[in-house]
């Protein structure tokens, strides 16, 4: 009986996914939009960014906790190593070629050091403010769009990272009126991603495209449409 029930509730969600599939698969706007990575090999294993909404009219994806502490590792790792081997081969009174060759660890060292302090410091902002009616990504590359603009919520599942070292990161990006699509964020956490774009579509009022996993639908592949009605 408990095998019957299961089957039936399978049944039940794939009916409905099909429905939703269709329902959205007939929007000539979703029929353009490019359903492929914006990002390719790019992203991260841990969430990266939390959405916030700091009012009514302004809100703001902000780093997470976990991004900072690991430029913060990154910056520390690099100072102590670079520091230690400097240390080491003063010391030691090496002779002039091997000193050349220890301090290319050091000034490498040193690198990661900077990098990681660069990273820390570095303000890349990604703003939707509704008062002046535009998201904005600050930094480099910046970018501007008008929130009239942003049709839709997207979010995609990836395989990012390097043979020996693949993850799975999920990007949200919005979707424009004109089918172009813009990156906001790329993390490994689908749960903080849908979470935080559930919130981003309330505070736009538009709709979230979900292609992303879902361990109750992965096996139908595809994807499916969430916050209907928003």
């Amino acid at each position: 009986m408990l095998n019957r029930m299961s089957g039936d509730l399978k049944k039940r969600k794939e009916s409905l996914r099909k429905g939703e599939r269709k329902e959205i698969e007939n929007g000539a706007l979703a029929k353009e939009t490019q359903w492929e990575p914006l990002r390719k090999d790019e992203g991260a294993s841990f969430c990266t960014h939390r959405f916030v909404e700091v009012s009514p009219i302004y809100a703001e994806f902000r780093r997470s906790p976990t991004l900072k502490i690991c430029y913060l590792l990154l910056s520390l790792l690099g100072a102590g190593i670079g520091g230690t081997i400097l240390v080491v081969t003063i010391r030691a009174g090496s002779s002039g070629s091997d000193r050349v060759f220890l301090l290319l660890p050091v000034v490498a060292g040193f690198l990661f050091c900077l990098i990681g302090l660069v990273k820390l410091a570095q303000k890349r902002r990604l703003i939707f403010d509704r008062a002046a009616g535009v998201f904005r990504r600050e930094g480099y590359p910046g970018i501007e769009v008008p929130l009239d603009q942003i049709k839709a919520i997207q979010i995609i599942s990836k395989t990012s990272g390097a043979i020996g070292g693949r993850f799975r990161s999920h990007e949200l990006n919005l979707v424009l009126k004109s089918g172009d699509r813009v990156n906001v964020v790329d993390h490994g956490s689908v749960g903080k991603i849908r979470e935080d774009a559930e919130k981003l579509a309330r505070f736009l009022g538009v709709q979230v495209w979900d292609a992303g996993d879902d361990e109750e639908f992965s096996k139908f592949g595809g994807w499916f449409i969430r916050g209907k009605g928003y």
